[in-house]
């Protein structure tokens, strides 16, 4: 789906392309951070 916003972006140059890419890329983000926190909760001993 990133590369579709990446290629919508270069067509179509606009604020909202720019808002929408910024999100997906903040989602991704948040998402990868949440994976690794969990991935490293799981290997402590509780």
């Amino acid at each position: 789906m990133n590369h579709m916003v990446t290629s919508l972006a270069k067509t179509f140059k606009s604020p909202l392309v720019d808002t929408i890419q910024s999100i997906l890329q903040h989602q991704q983000k948040t998402a990868e951070t949440e994976e690794a926190r969990t991935k490293s909760l799981s290997f402590h001993p509780v």
